[in-house]
């Protein structure tokens, strides 16, 4: 869904994009083991920093 979204971004759907953003990390919160310390901080910066830029 990511990935779409930067696709969206590129064709400028920025509304339709950040939509997307939205959906992926909600979803990506409600995954069992989301708050898991082993899940790589590396990949919550990433998305949160995602999500960040468009909002």
């Amino acid at each position: 869904m990511a990935h779409l979204a930067a696709t969206y971004r590129h064709l400028g759907k920025y509304t339709e994009a950040k939509k997307l953003d939205i959906q992926a990390q909600k979803i990506k919160n409600k995954v069992p083991g989301a708050e898991s310390p082993l899940m790589n901080s590396r990949e919550k910066v990433h998305s949160l920093t995602n999500l960040a830029k468009r909002i």
